[in-house]
């Protein structure tokens, strides 16, 4: 299980202080959906970098090797 420091807490409590139903949550303006679009645009960032990487250096070995 995740251990939350004092300071994660209280970020926490202000992110969800003004939460009062399920869709200021996870509606189309909620809070979950404000980090998911740079989240995934990282992950995929970072997944084409290291794919992308590892073909150039394919390039750099001869036929034979690969």
């Amino acid at each position: 299980m995740l251990c939350m420091k004092k300071n994660e807490k209280k970020n926490l409590d202000r992110l969800l202080a003004d939460y009062k139903k399920p869709t200021d949550l996870i509606g189309e303006t909620g809070l979950l959906k404000q980090p998911t679009k740079p989240l995934l645009e990282r992950t995929l960032d970072a997944e084409l970098t290291e794919t992308l990487g590892t073909l150039s250096m394919l390039r750099l070995l001869p036929r034979a090797a690969i």
